[in-house]
Parts: C-alpha cells; sequence; structure tokens
C-alpha cells in the first residue's frame, strides 16, 4: 500500500511539473505574439499571457507546498536522513531490477509519457482556440469602431447639408444652380471622405398623389402617372396604374381593394394610405422590380426610352391635395407628363425661360398655355419646393455607410426630418 502510494504521489507530483512548464509555455506565447497583432488585439494578449503566467506559479506553488517542501522539512529533521538516502538509492535499484523482469510493471512510465503526449495536444488547442477567438473579438470590435466612426462622419455631412437647405438665401424659388444642389466632398483629419448631395423631391412626379382623388376640372394624378410609364416604353399602363390607385386609396369602389389581396397566397393587406417606401410598391398586383429599374439609353432618341426611377418618387406624407412638380428643377420628360403629351410649346416655354433665369411666377407662361389648360394644370405646379432628400456618404479604407434623409422645408427655413434610413454597406 505504501509504494502503490508513493508512487501515484510521483505522478501527481509529475503531472503538476508538467502543467506548471506548460501554462508557463502559453504566457510566453501569448506574450510574444501580442507585439505582432492589431492594436485592438494587443491588450487581450497580455491579458491572457498574465492569466496563463499566473495559473503557472499556482500550480508550481501548490506542487512545491504539497511535494518538495514537505519532504525538505522532513528530511532536515530526521537523524537519519542518510540512511535514508543510502536505502531510497537501493529501492531504486531493486524497482530497476524488477521493471527488467516484469515488462508490464514498467508500462506504467509509458502511460505517463502519453498522458503527457495528451495534455501537450490540449493545451495547444487550447491556445489555438483562445487566439482564434480573441482575433474574432477584436475583428468584431474593430469592425463595430469603424463603423460607428464612419456613421458619427456621416451624421455630421448630413447636418451641414440641412443647414445649407435652411441658410437658403432665397426661399421663395428653387433651382438646380443654388448652393444647396451642388455636391461636395471633404476629407477628414482622421482620413474619413464624406460625399454629400441633395436632390429635390419635388423635381418628380409623387405617386402618392394617387391616393387623392381629382379635383373636378383638374388634371388627374392617374392620368399624369400613365404618361410618365408610357414616356417610359410601357404602353399599356392603365391596368397598372389603377391597381396602386386602389392599393392607396381610401375607398373600396376598385377592382384592385382589400378583398382581392386578402385572397392571395400569402395574404396581403391595402394600407389604404401613401407608401413609405419603394419595398411597398412591389405588393401592388403588376408591379415589378424590372418595371423600377433603371434603362440604358438608346442611341436613337425616340422619346419612349426614360427610366421610371428618374422621374418619379414616393413622398410618404398624408395630403388633402397633390403635392406640385418643381417647374425649375424637374425633367423634360416629367414636365411633358404632368402638363401633357400634347403640351410641347408648354414645356419649352418652360425650359427656355428657367434657361435664362428661375422661374418665380407660374403666371408668366399662362398665356402660353392658355386659361383652361393652365387652370387644369396649377394644382401640380410650383416654383418652389418643400421636399428634399439628402445623401451622404463615408468611406475609409475600402469601408462605407451611406445615409437617406428625406426632409421638409417650411416656408420660414425651418427642416424637419421625415425618414432618416441607413444603407447597408
Amino acid at each position: 500500500m505504501g509504494s502503490a502510494f508513493r508512487g501515484s504521489r510521483r505522478k501527481v507530483r509529475l503531472l503538476m511539473l508538467i502543467a506548471s512548464i506548460f501554462t508557463l509555455l502559453g504566457a510566453v506565447l501569448f506574450a510574444g505574439l501580442a507585439p505582432f497583432s492589431p492594436q485592438t488585439q494587443e491588450s487581450q494578449l497580455f491579458r491572457f499571457a498574465a492569466y496563463f503566467g499566473g495559473a503557472s506559479v499556482a500550480i508550481f506553488l501548490l506542487r512545491f507546498l504539497l511535494f518538495i517542501l514537505p519532504d525538505i522539512v522532513q528530511n532536515r529533521r530526521s537523524p537519519s536522513r542518510r540512511m535514508r538516502r543510502e536505502e531510497y538509492a537501493s529501492h531504486s535499484g531493486r524497482r530497476a531490477r524488477r521493471a527488467q523482469r516484469h515488462p508490464a510493471q514498467a508500462t506504467q512510465s509509458g502511460g505517463v509519457l502519453i498522458l503527457m503526449l495528451v495534455l501537450v495536444g490540449l493545451i495547444a488547442a487550447l491556445l489555438l482556440q483562445s487566439h482564434a477567438l480573441i482575433r474574432a473579438r477584436s475583428n468584431r470590435q474593430h469592425a463595430s469602431q469603424e463603423r460607428t466612426r464612419l456613421r458619427q462622419a456621416a451624421t455630421e455631412a448630413a447636418r451641414v447639408a440641412l443647414q445649407r437647405l435652411a441658410d437658403d438665401e432665397d426661399l421663395n424659388v428653387d433651382a438646380t444652380s443654388e448652393t444647396w444642389a451642388v455636391k461636395t466632398e471633404e476629407e477628414s483629419p482622421l482620413g474619413i471622405v464624406t460625399r454629400t448631395s441633395i436632390r429635390d423631391e419635388q423635381a418628380r412626379f409623387d405617386l402618392n398623389n394617387l391616393a387623392i382623388p381629382p379635383a373636378p376640372g383638374r388634371r388627374s394624378s392617374e392620368d399624369i402617372a400613365m404618361d410618365i410609364q408610357t414616356l417610359c416604353g410601357d404602353f399599356s399602363p392603365a391596368i397598372k396604374t389603377a391597381a396602386l390607385r386602389d392599393f392607396m386609396d381610401e375607398d373600396n369602389s376598385g377592382a384592385r381593394e382589400g378583398d382581392f389581396y386578402r385572397k392571395l397566397q400569402p395574404p396581403l393587406a391595402c394600407p389604404n394610405r401613401p407608401l413609405y417606401g419603394w419595398g411597398e410598391i412591389l405588393n401592388v398586383d403588376g408591379w415589378t422590380e424590372e418595371q423600377l429599374a433603371r434603362r440604358p439609353r438608346e442611341d436613337s432618341f425616340d422619346g419612349f426610352d426614360a427610366s421610371l426611377v428618374d422621374h418619379v418618387t414616393l413622398i410618404p406624407v398624408s395630403r388633402t391635395r397633390p403635392i406640385p412638380i418643381n417647374i425649375n428643377t424637374a425633367t423634360r420628360e416629367t414636365l411633358r407628363a404632368v402638363m401633357g403629351m400634347d403640351q410641347d410649346a408648354l414645356v419649352d416655354t418652360v425650359l427656355t425661360l428657367r434657361e435664362i433665369r428661375p422661374i418665380r411666377q407660374l403666371d408668366v407662361f399662362s398665356v402660353t398655355a392658355g386659361p383652361g389648360t393652365f387652370d387644369r394644370l396649377q394644382p401640380f405646379l410650383d416654383v418652389r419646393s418643400q421636399y428634399f432628400r439628402v445623401h451622404t456618404e463615408a468611406e475609409q479604407d475600402g469601408r462605407r455607410l451611406g445615409l437617406e434623409v428625406l426632409v421638409k422645408r417650411e416656408s420660414n427655413g425651418r427642416v424637419s426630418i421625415l425618414q432618416w434610413v441607413e444603407e447597408p454597406t
């Protein structure tokens, strides 16, 4: 029993020595990797090195207190210390001879060696896994910090753009030649490049105007929407336009009202309100991503190759009357669709007058249009804008973050935010 106990004691003592050595090696490994790692990982690697170094010292001290110190104390107190040493040497010799006679017992040493190898493998796997986890965590933290810096830069650029809108010297008219319409690009001391542009949303026809019924004697929003689609190469837009109107208006008198969408699989619900974004319009029967995709301009211009997304918009606000287009910023196709495809002379007049200077009053071409035509079109025309879309983009080292901010500017210059969307990177 005593020899078995002493054998087990020696094995535990040896294993503790091995554990102490390998945890010390782990501490050295982490400390050696730290200077060659990114700055965000360096402190974590040094912290792991301290943990492993502390564990090594703790195991070593525990081994010393449990095994070495008791032997030292016992040997020094005993008067027969020399005799015990001689006896121990003699016992070791007898054990070696016995191991030669009994090879099975000698395999215990081999078992200790195998156990040591397994322990080495486990420690190595632990070190590799720890380093991989540290690296992944550090990468996530670095990406999060970089995204925060880009978001702050893009937000600041958007704030400056909104201030530019509010500081417009002439709030009674808006044109593409004004200060707010100039695209800007700046680089911060941190190396972050920000690009900013402001788009007049009233340079486009708002499809949400279909949500309100047409006024007597006025041009209807439905006719304007169909003319825009025709100019974009769609020569049968009536069914899609009626479906879009039914999707948004508050009545239930159309062919594509709530009952129609509730029978679909999966069922949908009509919002019966202005749409908030392009994702909603894809739920409307007949409307597809292909219809909203930007089309390449044909070399032989035939007047029907425009892209729908360049001439329409969605301003997500309720209204009791149509949101007009700004004749100083609208494209020729948008002007033709709003004024009528038979009003080329009126469109040319607008384009000519605004080329000289921004049009400040709608009355200047009422004579050209004629009283009846002008009265029909007046609710859809204006010379100033209230709704703008600010796009900012912050970029650094190949990473980018974009913001789209839809705002409304009052007649006194006060700017309020309607939508704030962070674009995916």
